[in-house]
């Protein structure tokens, strides 16, 4: 793999890679921990253009017709999670974060491949406590992300969660559980719309053998996460006076193929999909990253 190098590259699009980062190490840690802490990828300015995009987008103004691969979540209650997903298809300043170069070059690495191709994107709000008035309604239950895709034919997916601002546990920063990759797909409900985390994660730790060791996703403003799809991750309450904003960019390699049986009832934005066996293609999936052909990349 083409990873001994450090990254730092300028894009197209202005935004800019400015921590570098000693590759092999983090993709190792990645595949025993399931998560890596990426680099800050978007500037200040950016972020300030990026939450701005998030507001209208969230609020209803779009631009250019609406695309049917576009869908505002309207499942969660007044004060919990604003969600809108693949709003990269109405609007272009989100599209060019969604379709940054180095995520989707990062991505690739991590899973091992060549070519990346979106899965689909969710813009994710989670309200202050003081707007929420509950100090739970806007939690996140212990899930795996392939729990909800098990159309797609293996685990080899990967989120990049973009912070559009300092993240940490006391505004709802995403907590993981360390080497829960590795566990296999855990024989549990979906969870992502359970508010009582901790009784949650009782209830996991009841079936399980093994040592369960958390950690924070603590970000910079800018900074890029990614996690395996099988990486047990929740989020707590946001006890910040300010909304707590994120980009959540769920990829998986180009090649995947949809796997026999029905695809999770939460994801009819993605419709039509493949027949069975047939590879995820067309403008709901663009790849948005592929090793140059002079390069050695695995």
């Amino acid at each position: 793999m083409r990873a001994s190098r450090l990254i730092q590259r300028s894009s197209k699009i202005g935004f800019r890679i400015d921590v570098m980062t000693p590759l092999p190490t983090s993709f190792a840690q990645y595949r025993e921990s399931g998560y890596w802490i990426g680099p800050r990828i978007f500037g200040n300015e950016t972020i300030v253009t990026l939450r701005a995009a998030c507001a209208r987008v969230l609020s209803g103004e779009l631009e250019g017709p609406v695309s049917p691969h576009f869908l505002i979540d309207d499942t969660q209650p007044v004060g919990g999670l604003r969600r809108a997903f693949n709003a990269q298809f109405v609007n272009s300043v989100i599209r060019s974060a969604v379709y940054h170069h180095s995520i989707g070059e990062l991505a690739g690495h991590l899973m091992g491949v060549d070519a990346v191709r979106l899965w689909y994107s969710q813009i994710i709000e989670k309200p202050a406590v003081e707007a929420s008035h509950s100090n739970d309604i806007a939690n996140v239950g212990w899930h795996q992300d392939y729990r909800y895709w098990q159309c797609c034919e293996h685990s080899n997916l990967v989120t990049a969660w973009i912070a559009l601002q300092e993240t940490t546990r006391a505004n709802g920063a995403m907590r993981v559980v360390l080497g829960s990759n590795n566990w296999g797909l855990l024989p549990a409900d979906k969870g992502f719309n359970t508010r009582a985390i901790d009784e949650l994660r009782q209830g996991l730790q009841a079936g399980l053998s093994q040592d369960w060791l958390e950690r924070d996703c603590d970000l910079q403003a800018g900074q890029v996460s990614f996690h395996h799809s099988l990486t047990l991750h929740a989020s707590g309450p946001n006890g910040s006076a300010e909304p707590r904003l994120g980009i959540a960019v769920h990829l998986m390699p180009a090649t995947t193929r949809r796997q026999g049986g029905v695809c999770h009832q939460s994801l009819t934005f993605l419709e039509p999909m493949p027949n069975p066996s047939a590879p995820f293609s067309g403008r709901q999936w663009p790849i948005i990253w592929q090793c140059a052909p002079e390069n050695f990349c695995q």
